[in-house]
């Protein structure tokens, strides 16, 4: 097996930062590191990790360039969604036809591919033979992942032996989210139709809880588990808390120019992004107040997925071509922005180098006043 060899990953930053090639998928892990699939044709080469931060301090931004920090090889392969625990890497997609999970140990050692016992069975269709989502179970040595046709499979990541299966309706092309410290997860079954249902699953019970969400097409999930939002007909957001029950009236998303196509939640839950089109609107959970500006993508690609960084200070925008026929159009770069507190101070002193000198003190503030270095403690 072969992949593109170790190389910086080059980055442009304007109103958001790209990396300069293709990713079918995007995930932050809990360290701040950035999942990236290795794109080459239609195909995914394995994963790279990036640590894409500080976005706004880049001197000459559209020079700016993260390391490839590691490396992990594979054969050629369709990726829908990757995961990182501390120890393993895994991907959930397609290999040779087949639904396939790829492992590797953290360091980027290549360790092994499983596949969802008897996912495939009665089918044909390349459609239907794909895992669509993958996960590390967190406090549990428990891998889990989920198959287009909806069944979450699990297995021991300490003898990689199939462990258990949740039954779940068709997933519509989502994956799952998993709770940040508990083995929860939460999955949707029939995205956008009129009997769509939102189920909370204990991955180690096996049990489920569920609440019908018609016309729900895409759901987000805070870090915490302490809120849900919901994205359904007529541009209008939801929001659950940790019981599923409804907190808020729902928010109506005014301006959108298109159909919403995903949704983020930050890390506390306190604000909900939302990707229609190239565009991306950032609100207060509790208000539907704007937040931030329109964030907006810097090339004409379109937003499929929303992902937020651990710290809430990254927010990560999966991307597509607009051309080509639905569930064939090629992947796009990942669009970041800096969606957090940002100290301006730093930046322009970044930018700048430095303060003023002492010459362009006299010439702009006067001899009048004591030098001051302004820039003495952003260096």
């Amino acid at each position: 097996m072969s992949a593109p060899s170790m190389r910086t990953f080059a980055v442009r930053l304007g109103a958001a930062a790209i990396p300069a090639e293709r990713s079918s998928t995007a995930t932050f892990d809990t360290d701040g590191s950035l999942l990236l699939t290795s794109v080459m044709g239609e195909l995914s080469y394995g994963l790279r990790r990036v640590r894409p931060e500080p976005l706004a301090y880049q001197r000459n931004p559209a020079m700016a360039e993260y390391p490839t920090l590691v490396e992990y090889k594979s054969a050629g392969h369709f990726i829908n969604d990757a995961a990182s625990s501390p120890a393993f890497v895994a991907t959930a997609g397609q290999f040779d036809g087949a639904a396939k999970i790829a492992v590797w140990r953290r360091n980027g050692t290549w360790l092994r591919d499983l596949e969802p016992p008897g996912a495939d069975r009665g089918t044909t269709s390349s459609a239907h033979r794909i895992a669509v989502g993958v996960g590390f179970v967190p406090g549990e040595d428990l891998l889990v992942a989920r198959h287009v046709d909806g069944p979450l499979h699990l297995w021991s990541t300490r003898t990689w032996k199939p462990v258990g299966t949740v039954p779940l309706g068709p997933s519509e092309g989502l994956g799952l989210t998993l709770h940040e410290s508990r083995p929860l997860a939460l999955a949707l079954e029939r995205a956008g139709a009129d009997d769509a249902r939102l189920v909370l699953v204990d991955l180690v019970t096996r049990t489920t809880k569920a609440v019908d969400t018609p016309g729900v097409h895409r759901f987000a999930w805070s870090r915490d588990g302490s809120r849900v939002a919901l994205l359904g007909r007529g541009n209008t957001v939801r929001l659950l808390d940790a019981d599923l029950r409804e907190t808020h009236p729902p928010l109506r998303l005014t301006g959108a120019v298109t159909a919403p196509s995903s949704i983020a939640l930050s890390p506390d839950g306190g604000r909900v992004a939302v990707g229609y089109g190239d565009r991306v609107s950032v609100r207060d959970a509790a208000t539907g107040d704007l937040a931030l500006p329109e964030l907006r993508v810097s090339g004409t690609d379109e937003i499929l997925h929303l992902r937020w960084s651990p710290n809430g200070e990254v927010l990560a925008g999966i991307t597509r071509s607009p051309r080509g026929r639905e569930g064939d159009r090629p992947a796009g770069p990942v669009e970041l922005w800096r969606v957090g507190a940002i100290d301006w101070g730093e930046v322009l002193c970044r930018w700048a180098g430095s303060g003023l000198t002492q010459e362009e003190w006299l010439d702009h503030v006067g001899p009048t006043e004591p030098y001051i270095d302004l820039c003495s403690n952003k260096k």
